[in-house]
């Protein structure tokens, strides 16, 4: 008889990334197995369409995956160049795939980072992190999955 093994997988793009290349995967005080389903470039689109794991894009990756949790993070980049309804609209996509391809995964959509005003002023779509945070916390709600804040204890 196999044992079960519970997996958390943190999702995502190039911050994302950072979880491995920093070896901080090992200091997450979290019981089972992590994995990082996240590659430079991924965005609310290129998250369902790019075959950059083994072939398979990062939502079938989840899926076949089948985790206890996935925490997903995606787009604080792409929030200075592209409107936040769109990458709303894309978010509620990759979550209506997942919850079809693996019910039983508890979804997580974590917040945009914050960014300094010097950021916001040489990139001014950063200015509409507050309101796409917003956003995420409605669609949240919306897809019954949960909405965290680091900053908002």
């Amino acid at each position: 008889m196999r044992t079960y093994e519970r997996t958390t997988i943190f999702a995502g793009d190039s911050i994302t990334t950072g979880l491995t290349a920093y070896r901080v995967m090992d200091e997450i005080a979290i019981g089972g197995k992590k994995d990082v389903v996240a590659a430079i470039g991924l965005n609310t689109i290129t998250f369902r369409t790019k075959k950059v794991f083994n072939g398979k894009s990062a939502v079938e990756r989840i899926i076949a995956s089948k985790p206890y949790r996935a925490y997903l993070m995606l787009s604080d980049n792409d929030i200075h160049f592209r409107n936040k309804n769109d990458l709303i609209d894309g978010y509620r996509e990759i979550v209506k795939a997942i919850q079809a391809g693996t019910p039983d995964t508890d979804l997580v959509i974590l917040a945009a980072s914050p960014v300094t005003a010097a950021e916001v002023s040489r990139r001014r779509g950063f200015a509409q992190i507050p309101a796409y945070n917003q956003a995420l916390r409605a669609l949240a709600a919306e897809m019954d999955v949960k909405y965290y804040d680091a900053l908002v204890f």
